[in-house]
């Protein structure tokens, strides 16, 4: 016997960026099989009037970093509460598989999407996929390979050129992940290992992407001062291979790049790229990701903090960081201390805990609290925590934001680093765009934000009867009123927001009256 329910009395805001309008929706298992004015039926399992509150499809993440997250009872709640139904995992060129045991030990150690306490029962991409499907997944799980786990599982996180034998591994770990179902490949030229890599080794998997009409997301090897020839080179190396490109979190970092924005923008709509963003004008990572490229290059962590304690290597970093002396053009680093300040660059998650009383506080204060320069202090933090120090930068101004919030081509992310004092994205992304920039400030209609949340990437993605408030179509739905808004904050981020009724999962129920049920009524979608 099949199950039905009928949501009665919504405002349907189907997926289209068409006119809202009232109806009734009728799902039945997990898929949608009615739309319009339908009658009430004591044969349906159940009825749900939702008395002029929104019905829309589900929110699909199309930047995340979740991956493991569904392995931790509870820590996809933050990203189901703001009504995210799919998450795209293995982005900025990050990830989890594949990842050979023997090397899983090293990769785990500085994994920026967190190192949660659970045992490896994979190593390659299609054993991964297979273990969170038999863990249980909260929400759909759209899977990337990233770059930067394909090069470790080949040479760690050595420097260097991949040799003839290498590349050989590369492109057989590349294949191997698409036949798993993988979607596309994303790359993070500012992380370890993936800064190494040359044009070769781009190339040598991008041809297998291209084999398999997969989609490319990039996080570019500058989103500052060569913010539009970092754009022009991943559309060099994309536009002859049959792949679409995909820009991560599109941003100018630093007051004397913020005009680029305009010239990003027209590159992307000229060559008919897509992007992701999110509602924020601050961003984060892990804080190695702001020392110049031959600080971490070498043979990993430990060759770093051997660096770091080198007294003429500290001062070459000073004089880099203060601008003194200049980086060549080309390499993969933006200068975030010298683009923002040290100011402008907070501590949000450490391991020690000696250090944790500085989680919350920006590098210029701590500095103050231990009587030293901002970047010894940032060095001292680096080698005290063996590297894994995460931060969120203040790097853009809400004129930015907007001009990247209006264009066509743009699509929302939270970006979602899950774990210390969080960013407020994690928390907040879905219900700030519709509260801040669709009801106060009116960027958008609700319409074209419900759009940019659910067709949009459904269509870059290629996802079968997702996206749509269409008969037919997966019931991945939601029931959110007026209420529905961001709470959380930089300094107080952890806060649910109000105002979301009901999240429906491939037809099963996730939030009911606005609480949390801790079921498992996601699947993890393959190409």
């Amino acid at each position: 016997m099949k199950k039905t329910t009928l949501f009665k009395n919504g405002i349907i805001i189907d997926g289209t960026g068409e006119k809202s309008y009232q109806g009734d929706i009728l799902i039945e298992d997990n898929i949608i099989k009615k739309i319009g004015n339908i009658e009430e039926n004591k044969h349906f399992d159940s009825i749900i009037d939702v008395n002029g509150s929104y019905l829309s499809p589900g929110f699909i993440d199309m930047h995340s970093h979740v991956d493991l997250t569904n392995y931790i009872p509870g820590d996809m709640k933050a990203k189901i509460m703001q009504g995210i139904t799919s998450e795209v995992i293995g982005q900025c060129g990050v990830g989890v598989a594949p990842m050979p045991i023997d090397k899983q030990e090293g990769w785990r150690k500085n994994l920026i999407l967190g190192n949660p306490p659970i045992e490896w029962n994979w190593e390659s991409t299609a054993e991964f996929l297979d273990s969170l499907e038999k863990n249980g997944v909260e929400s759909n799980i759209i899977p990337f390979t990233g770059h930067g786990v394909l090069r470790y599982a080949v040479k760690k996180d050595k420097s260097g050129k991949l040799n003839d034998d290498e590349l050989r591994q590369i492109k057989k770990f590349t294949e191997e992940a698409f036949n798993a179902g993988i979607f596309g490949l994303s790359f993070g030229f500012i992380y370890i290992p993936a800064l190494f890599s040359d044009k070769r080794e781009i190339e040598t998997v991008l041809d297998v992407a291209s084999d398999y009409k997969g989609i490319i997301a990039v996080h570019l090897r500058s989103e500052s001062d060569e913010l539009l020839d970092a754009i022009k080179e991943m559309i060099n190396y994309t536009e002859k291979r049959d792949c679409r490109l995909h820009i991560s979190h599109l941003k100018a970092i630093g007051e004397k790049n913020w005009d680029k924005i305009d010239s990003a923008l027209k590159l992307i709509e000229d060559n008919g790229l897509d992007f992701d963003h999110y509602p924020y004008c601050a961003g984060s990572t892990t804080l190695i990701a702001v020392f110049p490229p031959f600080v971490v290059e070498g043979n990993g962590i430990d060759d770093t903090i051997q660096k770091l304690q080198d007294k003429k290597i500290r001062e070459r970093i000073k004089k880099i960081f203060s601008g003194e002396e200049k980086m060549k053009k080309g390499l993969p680093w933006d200068n975030i201390p010298a683009l923002v300040g040290w100011d402008n660059i907070r501590v949000i998650d450490v391991e020690t805990e000696k250090n944790k009383m500085f989680v919350g506080m920006n590098i210029e204060e701590i500095a103050k609290k231990r009587n030293t320069s901002p970047a010894d202090t940032a060095m001292d933090l680096i080698i005290e925590e063996k590297g894994n120090v995460r931060m969120i930068d203040f790097y853009m101004q809400e004129e930015q934001l907007i001009k990247i919030m209006k264009n066509e081509r743009g699509m929302f992310g939270t970006d979602s680093l899950i774990g210390g004092k969080a960013h407020p994205r994690v928390y907040g992304t879905y219900p700030r765009i519709i509260n801040t920039y669709v009801r106060d400030k009116k960027v958008l209609t609700m319409e074209k934000a419900i759009e940019k949340m659910t067709s949009k990437p459904a269509e870059v993605l290629r996802l079968s009867k997702r996206g749509y408030i269409k008969e037919g179509y997966y019931a991945d739905l939601l029931v959110f009123n007026d209420n529905f808004k961001d709470c959380s904050s930089y300094e107080e981020p952890e806060c649910f927001p109000p105002g979301l009724e009901y999240v429906f999962i491939n037809g099963k129920i996730k939030v009911k009256k606005g609480k949390y049920l801790s079921n498992h009524p996601g699947k993890v979608i393959k190409k």
